[in-house]
């Protein structure tokens, strides 16, 4: 969820372009920029709220430890019950900040493609089959305090 929820962000920072469409040498590196440098560009082409980039601190902190020093932080334990439900209460705090972020992203996107005539496609049927088209768009409306718009 972590791959995907940055996927999702590459996407939508290629939707938000303040004056001339992207080239595609620019979407190709967007694709492989880290999470700090996606978050960074976000921030630089969308005027967010305060509490939405306060969630990807969160998110880009939380995947940091995750993915590079998990183990060495001072309260990472296997052997003692407390030190498991440390890690665990970790990890469940990551979840829940990936899984806001991603539906936010996701349903950003949408609204965006909806915006500009994009017809549906398979997998918006797909989406709509497995119930989770619904879910992305009860997501809406925090996609829309989050985001308020392009910076100019």
């Amino acid at each position: 969820m972590t791959q995907d929820t940055e996927h999702s962000l590459s996407s939508f920072i290629g939707t938000i372009y303040p004056n001339e469409k992207p080239t595609w040498d620019e979407i190709e590196t967007l694709n492989k920029n880290t999470l700090g440098k996606l978050i960074k560009k976000l921030k630089e082409r969308a005027d967010m709220n305060d509490a939405f980039i306060k969630l990807l601190e969160i998110f880009l902190e939380g995947r940091n430890i995750f993915i590079h020093k998990l183990t060495k932080q001072e309260w990472f334990d296997t052997t003692t019950h407390e030190g498991r439900d440390q890690i665990w209460n970790f990890l469940e705090n990551c979840q829940k900040c990936l899984e806001e972020i991603y539906h936010v992203i996701n349903a950003a996107i949408l609204e965006h493609t909806e915006n500009i005539g994009m017809p549906e496609t398979e997998f918006h049927r797909k989406l709509k089959e497995t119930g989770y088209f619904d879910l992305i768009k009860s997501y809406s409306s925090k996609a829309r305090i989050a985001f308020r718009g392009r910076k100019q």
